[in-house]
């Protein structure tokens, strides 16, 4: 029995503290906001407005981009020419 020996376990990896975003630190660094928590919300906040002000141009770019409706009056044949167009 006196020959029991014991595996010492090889120690764990020391990791470096991670380091804070670019972004979170810019937002931090402005005063607004005091936390990591808070610089994150903001961040998701101002991704969100600029989220919908790209769905709201972007939906008004396609309704401008489309030609006005061409409206005939009855009895006018589409492949005709307007009345008054000289050739």
């Amino acid at each position: 029995m006196d020959e029991i020996s014991f595996q010492e376990e090889p120690a764990a990896p020391v990791f470096a503290p991670a380091k804070k975003p670019l972004m979170i630190r810019l937002v931090l660094s402005t005063g607004i906001v005091a936390t990591d928590e808070e610089a994150t919300y903001a961040l998701l906040g101002v991704a969100g407005i600029f989220i919908l002000l790209a769905i709201i141009f972007g939906v008004s770019a396609f309704k401008s981009a489309s030609p006005p409706a061409q409206t005939f009056k009855e009895g006018q044949s589409v492949l005709a020419p307007p009345q008054g167009a000289t050739q």
